[in-house]
């Protein structure tokens, strides 16, 4: 009886046992796979949240960007007349005359050839002007309230007298500017 019962004792320990590494195999064929998936799932839901965070990002920025542009949007105008329209360089130069008729200076204009391959091309311009010291200082201050914007590189003043009479040289001072500098033609 007792070899009996050891057998039986020897069954069910081998059978628990085949049963418990029956089990854990068969948890492992399962929960691995599961695990490993669960990984994958996980990395793929960071992933995702990291490029809704980017997105969110990109999104408030464009807002700035369109709340920032409303609010620039009224000078936009300002800026569409400061270059010379291509082939509309008369009125950029009868501007100028104006301004030089107004401030009563005697003024030579000399226009040099832009390349309008560029996007942002230059016009060189260069201006020779004559008159008084005052009328320059308004000429000058005339220039810069033009819509055009004139970028002026090079200034050389220069001055004379019209008599050589010395009672009559202070009152004759002329003066004798040379502006070298370029506008722009719109992009």
């Amino acid at each position: 009886m007792n070899l009996l019962r050891q057998g039986r004792q020897h069954i069910m320990i081998i059978s628990t046992g085949l049963m418990v590494a029956a089990s854990l195999i068969l948890l492992g064929f399962v929960t691995y796979p599961s695990i490993v998936e669960i990984m994958k799932l996980n990395d793929h839901i960071y992933q995702e949240r990291v490029d809704l965070e980017k997105l969110y990002r990109k999104g408030q920025i464009l807002k700035q960007t369109l709340k920032d542009y409303q609010t620039i949007k009224p000078t936009l105008n300002q800026f569409a007349n400061i270059y010379v329209a291509p082939d509309n360089e008369l009125d950029f130069i009868t501007r100028l005359e104006k301004v030089a008729t107004e401030q009563k200076v005697n003024q030579d204009i000399t226009l040099g050839l832009a390349d309008k391959k560029n996007k942002a091309s230059k016009l060189p311009i260069q201006l020779h002007i004559d008159g008084s010291l005052a009328n320059f200082v308004k000429y000058l201050t005339g220039l810069e309230q033009l819509d055009y914007y004139l970028n002026i590189e090079t200034l050389r003043l220069g001055g004379y007298n019209k008599k050589t009479s010395t009672t009559e040289a202070n009152n004759n001072f002329t003066l004798s500017a040379f502006l070298l500098g370029s506008a722009y033609y719109k992009p």
